[in-house]
């Protein structure tokens, strides 16, 4: 029988934190998934303790790959994934029991393409409670065109996108399979507002559960995401350039209002 969700978690050199994120999706209320472990070349124990788990639980499966970034694993993942919806979560953080029953729950309710919830910014000293700045509930296509669509591309003041976060959402997978939604491998940072804008553009329905702060996402200062250097802007550069490409035939709306 299949399952109703799939979890992928990329494993990159995480020891410190993988038990913490496993653990988290093992103890969700809701039980109807499967754990896909894609340890993306680590140079630590994390291979190891991903085969531990493999052994304990039939429903997690682990694959070892030589390194090629959060991408190209979360693409893996993916193609083997065998659930009605998609999870993305990051082997670092962890969420709450309720997150999976809930977000399931809501997206059967309206036969969703994709969901979101909000998150917890937490290191060992501080816990941010995080939101994005549109409105909770249910968006139709025509809402998303009317409300979002203008959201989708970056300007010259880097404002992301509502979507930037793809560890907060669940997706419907035959949504994902059907429009040719997969990761640019090719960029190493922010891929997450990449793809988010792009899955925000194809979908038909989607519902946004603000102030519901079910991902807890572990703020680490020296992590490629929260460090500056010349690579990152040009990510962000290519990222506004491609959409622009993407978006190019998308003559019923105008992104730059």
């Amino acid at each position: 029988m299949l399952p109703t969700i799939s979890v992928i978690i990329p494993v990159y050199n995480v020891e410190k934190y993988l038990n913490r994120c496993v653990d988290s999706v093992l103890n969700q209320r809701f039980q109807d998934f499967e754990i896909i472990l894609i340890n993306d070349g680590s140079t630590d124990k994390s291979g190891i303790i991903c085969d531990e788990y493999a052994r304990q639980d039939h429903r997690i499966k682990v694959i070892h790959k030589k390194n090629a970034r959060v991408a190209a694993a979360r693409n893996d993942g993916i193609k083997m994934a065998r659930g009605t919806y998609v999870s993305f979560i990051d082997s670092d953080d962890w969420i709450e029991p309720e997150m999976f029953q809930v977000m399931v729950s809501k997206a059967e309710e309206f036969k969703l393409d994709f969901i979101m919830c909000d998150y917890k910014k937490k290191s060992d000293y501080f816990e941010d409670k995080r939101t994005q700045p549109i409105r909770g509930g249910y968006y139709s296509r025509e809402d998303i065109k009317n409300e979002l669509f203008q959201c989708l591309i970056m300007f010259e003041h880097i404002e992301f996108p509502p979507t930037i976060s793809n560890w907060v959402c669940l997706f419907n997978l035959h949504f994902l399979l059907e429009n040719n939604l997969l990761y640019d491998e090719d960029i190493h940072y922010c891929e997450d507002s990449l793809f988010g804008s792009k899955v925000m553009y194809h979908a038909k329905d989607f519902y946004y559960l603000k102030n519901q702060h079910y991902y807890n996402y572990f703020y680490n200062p020296n992590s490629t995401t929260n460090t500056y250097n010349e690579n990152k802007w040009n990510s962000y550069l290519k990222i506004n350039q491609r959409l622009t490409e993407y978006f190019g035939d998308a003559s019923e709306f105008d992104f730059s209002r």
